[in-house]
């Protein structure tokens, strides 16, 4: 009925996308260099169109992300068209016109590709990746785009950026937070032909976006369009799925979902056009279905309960009933079902058969580990409205829901407990588990046992921006969240205590920001914001908290080829709502400490800091080099509350983080065949605690006191590169006097790493060894070769991945330490066994492997 209720409000409420447009700005000259007065600049094939002022100045906002021809013209000159304009979100792109005095010629001029003129425009980190791109790159989902980034670092099965925690990264879909508020995770699913840029900030953004203190990733997706499109991308073979980091209270890592799957089917199809609408208008929706590891084998070895099946899906319907005014309705979709694969349990079967060469399995063991469900959905309205040419309000609501349930199904095909009260649970027996001599599980099941959550959030927003004059962009505006929140786990481990921990919440978020982008004579941008934050815990004994965040960034060209920017900012971040509302029951109070959450929790703050440079070699090469500093403070963390009863709560921490680091990034737009890009990233991340609940983890069962200094964070990697590099032979080219190459291309991505920290073996014993020593660098080289065809309006395509090319092992965890530095062989030196006794193979990455697909588009 919740729901039911707030899709019904969604129907008769106003919604527009934050952060989602660009602008094209210029000046129109003659030939002897005057601006022209009262020349009309129009987009063509839209009602978007303006007139230059005294100046010979023009500007068009509010374009939603992609390519546009645009028209210059004016009584007694000649026409000037310039085609294939590409606009990001939030940036500007400066096209100049200059037209002849001949009032019957027209000139067209193509652009390949504009984006590298955009670059004095920034006032921050950020690195736009478009349709283009992400369609030749060797990639099976978003995140795989995003880790490419500068400043990123995967670790285990998080990403993190520029040394923040997993969760200081705010993902937006079309301008609205996706991030589960459980976690502060990103776990919806959008098809990649729905994404029409990824734009990825990772230092200096502005006040309008809240509630990040790593970046922010803005996915765009695609619009209308003014003629029908439609296409298909199908496939198969070995696929890389991406799994969730965290899907509990405890931060359980699911470190083994993760994982490569074999006999892997992609189906992704999108199909796009105008309406009968009056006035403009268009939709374009997409969907895929991916299926995968039913055949319980990956490239290192043999599992069960391993499969993944999704469905996935976008809807955007946009109308203009007057020059004026755009509406724009949508929905995204994101459903799935995965098996939880754990190795100690791979053999837990009544029928197990190892002929030398393949290990054979039946279904039993569906009955020691979970199956997973996860469905979510968000729709919305969206409505802009110009006032003029120069001022636009954008209003917004929107809803995500987010449903995700595991659970143990038993003999007869029903979930273990599911009719079950708190207090049957607090009773419940785990079965006896029996361990055989290689390790492996032959009976019971896994400890984490049941898990249940629903979050709705409900987004509100209303952003209002205002060319004052020729020097101010004036933007105001309002952001409200409404949350309910709901969860529950169940740990039950045999022969030890069962744990119900739960969480229960309703918080309120309000958020105002204004923010005055000043540009100088001199070319030298100012964008000058500040926001406040109020958080309203929504329970008895608590306050709300007010936080005020000022924002600056700053650009400047030192020649036309050369810039220079600063920027300095505050960042406000809450906690997941799992540490505001959680709780937790033990069956044996004297058998250990439960964990509470605590509602009065502050926003985790960081203060950064960032100078940037930028030289354009040409009009497609650009250099990049960065330094940035940040300072964490009120991380969320645990402490052992000494009161009549002895109990642990998550507290924001007194310790401080700090950040630093330094990136390089070159990047070679395509210029005729080849183009290539590449960064480098150096830096140091140290604090107290790597996790909220390292210190409740650690104090629980140890004689020493819980370590107060500064380590190397999990995440710490000192060095990390990126790269890739392709060609791509157009339709109409030759390539060394070949015809036949027309259409082939191909795409490396190439990612390198330095090893990350990892604990000294005696860490469960003594606190001084935490993070002491690093695992081995890694390397990972993926390849895409591609042919295309055409054939009237089709085109068509057909494509080889090559995932780890060239077969590298890297190593992704460490199962056991002490396993990991044992000499067992007795030459001296460790053994170097990361899989612990039972020789889990999911401590490397995995091996080589390939998918086929091919794709028609028209």
């Amino acid at each position: 009925m919740k729901v039911f209720v707030i899709t019904c409000l969604l129907v008769i409420s106003f919604a527009a996308s934050a952060g989602t447009t660009g602008r094209i700005a210029g000046v129109v000259y003659d030939t002897q260099n005057k601006p022209l007065v009262g020349a009309t600049v129009l987009i063509q094939g839209t009602s978007f169109g303006t007139m230059t002022d005294a100046n010979g100045e023009y500007l068009i906002h509010n374009l939603t992300p992609g390519s546009y021809n645009l028209q210059a013209r004016m009584v007694g000159k000649a026409e000037q068209t310039i085609e294939g304009i590409q606009v990001s979100a939030d940036l500007t792109t400066r096209i100049d016109f200059e037209l002849g005095d001949t009032a019957s010629g027209s000139t067209v001029i193509t652009v390949t590709d504009q984006r590298g003129l955009i670059v004095f425009d920034e006032t921050s980190s950020i690195n736009i990746i478009d349709s283009d791109d992400i369609g030749a790159m060797p990639v099976t989902s978003v995140r795989d785009i995003i880790s490419m980034s500068s400043g990123g670092v995967t670790a285990g099965s998080d990403f993190h950026m520029r040394g923040g925690r997993s969760g200081e990264v705010v993902y937006m879909v079309d301008g609205i937070i996706m991030n589960d508020p459980a976690t502060n995770l990103f776990t919806m699913n959008i098809p990649l032909s729905a994404v029409s840029e990824i734009s990825i900030t990772s230092g200096g953004f502005s006040a309008e976006y809240g509630g990040a203190q790593s970046g922010v990733v803005n996915i765009i997706t695609r619009d209308a369009t003014e003629r029908f499109v439609a296409s298909f991308n199908g496939g198969g073979g070995g696929y890389s799925e991406t799994g969730d980091a965290s899907i509990n209270t405890m931060e359980h890592s699911v470190w083994e979902n993760q994982i490569y799957h074999g006999e892997a089917f992609k189906g992704e199809g999108a199909l796009g056009g105008p309406t009968f609408l009056p006035g403009e208008s268009g939709f374009f929706i997409t969907g895929s279905y991916n299926r995968s590891g039913f055949n319980h084998a990956d490239s290192r070895g043999y599992w069960d309960n391993s499969t993944v099946e999704t469905i996935s899906g976008t809807a955007k319907l946009s109308w203009k009933p007057s020059p004026m005014t755009r509406i724009v309705a949508n929905d995204y979709l994101s459903n799935g079902e995965k098996g939880w694969r754990d190795w100690l349990w791979s053999r837990t079967v009544d029928h197990y058969v190892n002929d030398g060469d393949t290990l054979y399995y039946s279904r039993e063991n569906d009955r020691a580990l979970p199956t997973r469900e996860q469905n979510r959905f968000s729709p919305g309205l969206a409505v802009t409205h110009s006032f003029s040419e120069k001022s636009f309000v954008e209003f917004k609501l929107n809803l995500y829901h987010t449903q995700e349930t595991h659970g143990i199904t038993d003999s007869t095909g029903s979930i273990i407990g599911a009719e079950f009260s708190i207090e049957d649970w607090l009773s419940y027996q785990a079965p006896f588990r029996f361990e055989d001599r290689d390790h492996f599980f032959r009976s019971g099941h896994i400890d984490w046992i049941r898990h249940e959550s629903e979050t709705d959030v409900i987004t509100v927003r209303s952003d209002y921006t205002s060319q004052i004059n020729g020097n101010n962009q004036l933007k105001v505006g309002y952001e409200g969240r409404f949350f309910d929140s709901s969860g529950w786990d169940i740990y039950s481990p045999p022969g030890y205590t069962v744990t119900y921990s739960s969480w229960d919440g309703s918080p309120r978020f309000h958020g105002f920001y204004v923010q005055d982008r000043i540009e100088y004579t001199a070319g030298l941008i100012a964008n000058i914001g500040a926001r406040i934050d109020a958080i309203d815990p929504n329970t008895e004994d608590t306050e709300t908290k007010y936080k005020f965040s000022p924002r600056l960034g700053v650009s400047h060209p030192v020649s036309d080829r050369d810039m220079i920017r600063a920027s300095y900012g505050h960042y406000y971040q809450v906690p997941g709502l799992s540490m505001m509302y959680y709780e937790s029951q033990s069956s044996s109070s004297s058998s250990g400490e439960p964990l509470a959450g605590n509602p009065n929790l502050d926003p985790e703050e960081t203060v950064a800091y960032e100078l940037g440079l930028k030289h354009m070699f040409d009009p497609f090469t650009i250099l990049e080099l960065v330094a940035y500093n940040k300072t964490i403070t009120g991380l969320i963390s645990t402490d052992l509350q000494e009161t009549t009863e002895e109990y642990w709560q998550y507290v924001n921490s007194d310790g401080t983080g700090t950040v630093w680091g330094a990136e390089l990034g070159l990047l070679r737009r395509s210029s005729r065949y080849f183009s290539f890009a590449a960064n480098y990233s150096y830096s140091v991340a140290k604090g107290r605690e790597s996790s909220p609940s390292e210190n409740y983890s650690y104090g629980w069962g140890s004689q020493y006191p819980i370590p107060r200094d500064d380590v190397y964070l999990d995440w710490d990697q000192r060095h990390t590169a990126n790269a890739s590099a392709g060609m791509m032979i157009e339709r109409g080219d030759t390539f060394l006097g070949q015809n036949w190459l027309e259409g082939f291309g191909f795409r490396i991505n190439s990612s390198y790493g330095s090893g990350i920290p990892y604990d000294n073996s005696l860490h469960g014993t003594h606190p001084f060894f935490r993070n002491q020593k690093r695992y081995p660098w890694r390397m990972n080289t993926d390849l895409r070769v591609e042919k295309r065809f055409w054939l009237r309006g089709l085109t068509f395509n057909v494509y080889m991945d090559v995932f780890n090319l060239f077969n590298r092992t890297n190593l992704d965890h460490i199962y056991s330490v002490a396993w990991y530095d044992a000499d067992q062989d007795g030459d001296g030196e460790p053994d170097r066994i990361a899989g612990g006794p039972a020789g889990n193979p999911n401590a490397y990455s995995p091996a080589r492997h390939f998918f086929f697909g091919a794709d028609i588009r028209w």
